[in-house]
């Protein structure tokens, strides 16, 4: 099933549930708030019916991911409590969470990756502090809006803030151990 786009998932839709998902240093499971949080359902029952079904179908994993593939022609029948424009927006929801996931997973793993690098003691300064400013980078990524990233899920500069670039972050730490140091 193709990826279904409408204009009644907003951005303003997406960074709402991001920014309610986002619990600490995880994406929270989808479960009965996420579905009331964006507008699906209003009740508490009918939202736990929903999520019980896609379980029962696969559609959501029990870790609460969604599983896009499980979704076929017979949402509508497994869907009885909700309206045809309400299973939509199901869709569109699973769909968003699940590029969500994959993107969260991929910065994760991309921050192991930096994380044992660093942790080797053959590293000079000048590779450990790019090193980490390239971890710093990922971490501001990981929690940045859908709203605010760009096509390919970087940080999207605006004219009121400007998050720094990873050559503009590696600069501005290199010029403050510069100061700091004296120059040397």
């Amino acid at each position: 099933m193709a990826n279904p786009e409408s204009d009644d998932f907003s951005i303003h839709i997406k960074d709402r549930m991001f920014a309610c998902q986002l619990q600490g240093r995880e994406l929270a499971p989808l479960d009965t708030t996420t579905l009331m949080t964006i507008g699906i359902t209003q009740s508490k029952d009918r939202a736990s019916k929903i999520i019980a079904s896609c379980k029962r179908r696969g559609i959501i994993t029990a870790a609460g991911r969604p599983d896009t593939r499980c979704i076929n022609g017979d949402i509508m029948a497994a869907m009885p409590t909700i309206s045809v424009p309400q299973v939509k927006q199901l869709v569109r929801l699973l769909f968003f969470w699940e590029e969500e996931f994959v993107r969260w997973d991929m910065l994760h793993r991309e921050q192991e990756q930096l994380r044992a690098l660093l942790a080797a003691t053959e590293l000079d300064d000048a590779t450990r502090m790019e090193l980490e400013d390239a971890l710093q980078v990922l971490k501001v990524r990981q929690g940045v809006l859908p709203s605010q990233r760009d096509a390919g899920g970087g940080v999207r500069a605006t004219t009121d803030e400007h998050l720094p670039s990873y050559v503009e972050a590696r600069a501005q730490r290199h010029n403050h151990i510069l100061v700091r140091d004296g120059g040397r």
